[in-house]
């Protein structure tokens, strides 16, 4: 249950998370600096099996986790491997296309159905496993909105694209300040609001990156939800990337 926009900027890009999850999942932890293989990355932790379904690395890569529902409710695996282990395997990689490959060739059969969000400053793939086939698409190159829900799954994401229709427009057009206030949208039913709010679940947290290329920086905004969170206040993060001459 999570929606998803990834948007390109003028030697930047903008990428938008919210993680909607059961009120009674424990809460994540703020994200914290840490490296692979010499590279350094920021990413907050799954509070309940230690993984993370965002984050952003020192080469400018993003890489966010949404769960498949539509694929889920065919699959059924017996103590299946953390979806969240996912974005960390491939959390020092240099490219889009080094860290699709990566995952590609990964035991794919041991993890529940994802969509597995590779994003950087001029292209974005999404790789989505179903249980049996991987498939990889890449994103429009002006920006994409993805969203996913457990419940009523396609109500929902029908609903939540019109309230982008409504609130964005044209994401060729759409600038930061629009996404983010899709992003912190409630509107009037909870269950299809951008920030959810249902009897048994929630928008844990509302994450925002912009990494840009002009001064080498990411720049990683965590917003956890008061009443999942209630002693965390939103923080920033920062992270300087690796000098090179451009980033995918």
């Amino acid at each position: 249950m999570c929606t998803l926009s990834w948007k390109p900027l003028e030697n930047s890009y903008v990428l938008f998370f919210n993680r909607d999850e059961n009120r009674s999942r424990a809460a994540a932890r703020a994200p914290t600096l840490q490296q692979r293989n010499g590279v350094e990355y920021l990413s907050p932790t799954d509070g309940e099996r230690g993984g993370t379904w965002l984050l952003v690395n020192a080469h400018g890569i993003s890489i966010g986790l949404l769960n498949n529902y539509a694929a889920s409710q065919a699959v059924t695996k017996v103590d299946p491997s953390s979806r969240g282990m996912l974005p960390l395997s491939c959390s020092d990689c240099a490219s889009v296309a080094a860290a699709i490959s990566r995952v590609e060739a990964m035991p794919l059969a041991d993890f529940p159905p994802f969509h597995l969000v590779v994003s950087g400053k001029n292209e974005a793939t999404v790789l989505s496993w179903n249980g049996q086939n991987c498939i990889s698409t890449t994103l429009n190159p002006s920006g994409a909105m993805l969203t996913t829900s457990a419940f009523r799954s396609k109500t929902v994401a029908k609903s939540r694209h019109e309230t982008f229709a409504m609130l964005v427009g044209d994401m060729a057009a759409a600038s930061p300040a629009q996404l983010s206030a899709f992003h912190r949208h409630e509107g009037d039913a909870g269950a299809t609001g951008i920030r959810m709010s249902r009897p048994d679940a929630c928008t844990h947290s509302i994450s925002q990156i912009i990494v840009s290329m002009d001064d080498q920086m990411a720049r990683f905004h965590y917003s956890p939800q008061a009443d999942i969170s209630p002693c965390e206040g939103a923080g920033y993060y920062n992270l300087r990337l690796l000098r090179r001459d451009s980033c995918q």
